[in-house]
């Protein structure tokens, strides 16, 4: 399941089972009104720990099944707090490769920007 997981040094992208319910639970009540113009309505059971515990579990099987790809994002200096969610859903093998190899190039690509601004070469790096 590790190969399933993005690196980034300024995010951490963790699993369905590596939250707690409660941490994803915050994160969607703080985020209620910003994330209202693309989420479904939701009905108040959702904002309760037992149901985002529900859906944590079901998340965890559907990507032990290959169905879906499910990420929570934290800060590394505060693994603990969830500061947002990557949905990857009715995904085949093959799109969920090709997927992969895309976010790898974005990343090898925004990792060599940082190396060159870091060598003072500026005129170079992707901005």
């Amino acid at each position: 399941m590790e190969r399933n997981r993005p690196h980034c040094p300024r995010l951490q992208f963790r699993f369905p089972w590596e939250v707690s319910p409660r941490a994803v639970l915050d994160y969607y009540r703080e985020n209620r009104q910003f994330l209202a113009p693309w989420d479904p309505p939701r009905l108040p059971l959702f904002y309760t720990e037992e149901r985002q515990q529900s859906y944590l579990g079901e998340e965890a099987d559907a990507m032990a099944a290959g169905q879906a790809l499910y990420w929570y994002l934290t800060l590394p200096e505060k693994p603990e707090q969830v500061i947002g969610s990557v949905q990857l859903t009715g995904l085949t093998g093959d799109y969920a490769a090709i997927l992969f190899k895309a976010v790898g190039i974005c990343l090898l690509i925004q990792l060599a920007g940082d190396v060159c601004r870091d060598s003072g070469e500026s005129s170079i790096a992707s901005k």
